[in-house]
């Protein structure tokens, strides 16, 4: 069955939550709601701690307050295509994890098993290819976006959006300013600095329920956070924690008897999985993706004197799954099954993600510049299994069903280091440049052993695929970017990067799946470096504090990558799925890709500031792209594959219609091809995956005045996601979506309680497909991330200032 079947799941989910909360959500239902936008006002002339801007009129929008260009400015000043979200806002919205904001921004896509486990992209610069993600990653000032191998070098992490001072998301390239990983665009959490001389407390409960497959789903979540003034004027300590558990949704089946695969093709016994959703169970494990984070994030603020700031900050993060968001396609959720993975024997599949991270800012403000530092060192250690036991029964022909638990871990340290100088005051030129140095290592390590292959002489413990993987990367760069105001209205900007960067593997492999085909290691080491320069050239046209027009061409870069080496002799030997796109032996390397984004926008404010639409339009042509191509062995070579090309129009709208009611509209169309592909890459006009083809989301918020010095908060919000293309064995389309979120809430001076419904409609949708994959694909089966089902739940908060 196909992978719309997974939207049969939303007939049998039906919620059984108290009659309090059926009639809250009718309630919500039936009012006018909008955006919350946040009015907050700035108590000094340093907003680096404060997100928003306050309107100077009455229903005039809030303008969030940004550093984007590594100084400070308004979105509207800005002339750059971003979106900035204020902590206020975020809290407003009830967004809590970066894939939240994602699905109400324009043109920025994701892939996505569950918390820890998602990659972002932006403007049609999909990072399906490749082994570096092609979006920016920022935790403050700290890089979290590795530059080379591995899963996590694609998956961001999932940080608790808690007590933030904003959220801001760059479109297109940011090479000058972020690097060889923003070829794509950038992605900026920023979290509040201690304030000094002041106590602050707040604290949020969220609890809520998930319709599920046998009833309801009980989620929890606490936040809290402490601001405590050490020394008058000098110090200040910001701790903030939170605690979440995600109850799951999807179960994990044991069929006995399993079918076998039918009708064999491409050297699998078979190309079509038998009928698992009609079989006897003999175990089925109910809501098995759940999911609990743990994070804390302590703060401490060192301000001996005017000049001088210190910002010392650890942000500790620990993430553990149950198993992953996905389902078997097929069969898909039948509407009187159980939905989840179907297994021939009991494999489980847990998840957990450990991240920490240690930054020390110092800032110094001389007379005529900033000069700032920042020095981070991070970690973090992934450890998952996948079943693997079908995949390798139908490569091998086997006459029965063997255990193959796939565990993979991968760890990753970095040790980064900025320092820059920034140009003070209001002049007509303003200038920055500084100095970057990374020094990044990775291991991956895999042992997948089983009895059953065991051959006394070549290979006695049954080793498939046993690896350990280390990869290291240095890299280098120096950066500047200067702006000269040439009349009052007009504005030119230049920005240039030159980096280079070192890449070294010592790979170890040994078993049935890897050249040797048996427990003989096969030892490989490769190096690669490359240079290169990231230009950028933006002209901005300002006649007035409400106009911005700009056209801007930038250059993204992305570093080369060195590949896990495909079995070339053995039973799961790839070379004739090599031979067959002209490839002779195994190409362990690629180089880089880069890319050239040219466009033109505007921002503008209209009736009184009440009205602002952000736009734009984009062209990105892509030289030497970075994509998978799917073997008819199952496996996935990476390889520089052609030409490709991106385009379409981006734009956000927000409109104070009336006082209290606030509409915003976005949306994004994106045309990603390739437009002169290798011979063995496909043909001219194939789109790129994971690209979908159009995006928007729309929100209205009400608020209103009631007695005893309360206000009413509601929203109502819609998100759509068109059809895109992603790769399992082969390509496929997925359908197009839509989710749609409810809130209401009723706030006081310190203290707020907003009921929420988040996907009303219960819609389960196909978001990607098999971005788990650990091992080889089989044609047999695909793997597909769906969302979550419909939530109802309740959010307190208490803040003492």
């Amino acid at each position: 069955m196909g992978i719309d079947s997974c939207a049969a799941l939303a007939a049998r989910r039906q919620l059984s939550a108290t009659i309090l909360f059926q009639h809250c959500a009718w309630l919500i239902m039936c009012l006018p709601t909008s955006i919350c936008m946040a009015h907050e006002v700035a108590d000094g002339p340093d907003a680096l701690s404060h997100a928003t801007a306050m309107p100077s009129g009455p229903d005039q929008l809030a303008e969030v307050i940004i550093t984007a260009e590594k100084r400070e400015s308004t979105v509207q000043s800005t002339a750059i295509s971003l979106t900035a979200l204020s902590g206020t806002e975020l809290a407003a919205r009830g967004l809590t994890s970066i894939v939240a904001v994602a699905e109400e921004t324009p043109g920025i896509s994701f892939r996505s098993a569950g918390p820890g486990q998602t990659e972002f992209e932006m403007r049609g610069v999909s990072s399906t290819g490749g082994s570096v993600g092609t979006v920016g990653f920022y935790l403050d000032e700290t890089p979290m976006t590795p530059p080379s191998f591995g899963a996590i070098g694609k998956v961001v992490i999932n940080p608790d959006l808690f007590d933030l001072r904003s959220v801001e998301v760059l479109r297109g390239p940011q090479g000058t300013l972020y690097g060889a990983g923003s070829m794509g665009g950038t992605i900026r959490v920023l979290t509040n600095s201690p304030a000094l001389n002041r106590w602050d407390v707040s604290a949020e409960a969220v609890l809520s329920d998930t319709a599920g497959t046998d009833g309801q789903g009980f989620n929890r979540g606490a936040n809290l956070m402490l601001n405590v003034p050490i020394r008058d004027d000098s110090m200040a300590l910001r701790l903030t924690a939170s605690s979440h558990y995600r109850d799951g949704w999807l179960d994990r089946i044991v069929v006995s008897p399993f079918p076998f695969p039918a009708s064999p093709c491409d050297g699998f016994s078979g190309c079509e999985r038998g009928d698992v959703a009609s079989g006897a169970f003999s175990n089925l494990y109910r809501r098995t993706n759940w999911a609990r984070t743990d994070t804390i994030r302590p703060t401490l603020l060192i301000e001996p004197n005017e000049q001088l700031k210190i910002t010392l900050s650890m942000f500790y993060q620990r993430t553990r799954m149950g198993g992953y968001d996905t389902v078997d396609v097929p069969p898909g959720c039948e509407s009187d099954r159980p939905c989840g993975h179907f297994q021939p024997l009991d494999v489980p599949e847990p998840f957990s993600d450990t991240v920490k991270v240690f930054s020390g800012v110092v800032h110094y403000d001389a007379p005529f510049a900033r000069l700032t530092s920042a020095t981070s060192y991070w970690t973090r250690s992934e450890q998952q299994t996948q079943d693997a036991t079908e995949a390798f029964q139908n490569i091998l022909a086997l006459p029965q069903f063997v255990a193959v638990p796939n565990p993979e871990t991968d760890h990753s340290e970095q040790f980064s280091e900025e320092i820059r100088l920034t140009s003070a005051g209001e002049g007509a030129l303003q200038w920055l440049g500084g100095l970057f140095f990374s020094n990044f290592h990775y291991l991956l390590a895999q042992n997948l052993t089983s009895a059953y292959f065991s051959d006394p002489v070549a290979n006695p413990s049954g080793q498939l695929y046993v690896i350990r993987f280390p990869y290291d990367t240095k890299q280098y760069a120096a950066f500047a970017e200067a702006s000269y105001k040439l009349t009052p209205a007009w504005k030119v900007t230049v920005g240039l990067r030159a980096f280079r960067y070192q890449s070294t593997v010592n790979a170890t492999e040994s078993g049935l799946f890897t050249p040797n085909g048996d427990a003989t290691p096969f030892e490989d080491s490769v190096e690669t470096s490359n240079h290169g320069l990231t230009p950028k050239l933006n002209l901005a046209y300002m006649p007035n504090p409400d106009v911005t027009l700009y056209g801007t061409a930038s250059k993204g870069f992305r570093p080369g990558g060195i590949s896990e080496p495909l079995p070339v002799s053995g039973p799961a030997s790839c070379l004739p799925s090599l031979r067959a796109i002209g490839f002779d032996a195994n190409a362990v390397s690629y180089g880089p890709d880069s890319l050239w984004n040219f466009e033109v926008g505007e921002k503008v404010r209209l009736m009184d500031r009440r009205l602002t639409i952000h736009s734009d339009v984009f062209f990105i042509r892509w030289n030497d792209i970075q994509q998978v191509v799917p073997l008819s062995c199952g496996y996935l070579l990476e390889a520089n594959s052609g030409q490709a090309r991106s385009y379409g129009p981006e734009i956000e709208l927000t409109a104070s219609v009336v006082r209290g009611l606030t509409l915003s509209i976005n949306g994004a169309y994106t045309k990603a091809e390739l437009s002169h592909p290798a011979s063995f890459a496909g043909q001219p006009g194939q789109p790129l995956l994971n690209v979908p083809k159009y995006m928007g989301a729309a929100s209205l918020v009400y608020t209103r005045p009631l007695r005893g010095g309360l206000t009413l908060n509601s929203r109502v919000s819609t998100s759509i996601t068109g059809p895109q293309w992603d790769i399992a064995y082969a390509p496929q389309e997925l359908p197009s979506f839509a989710l749609t979120n409810l809130r209401l809430g009723i706030a006081g001076d310190h203290w707020s309680a907003a009921l929420f419904a988040n996907n009303v409609t219960n819609r389960i949708a196909i978001q990607t497909i098999n971005n788990t994959s650990l091992s080889l694909n089989a044609p047999t089966l695909t793997r597909a991330t769906v969302n979550q089902p419909r939530t109802i739940g309740l959010d307190l908060r208490f803040d003492l200032h």
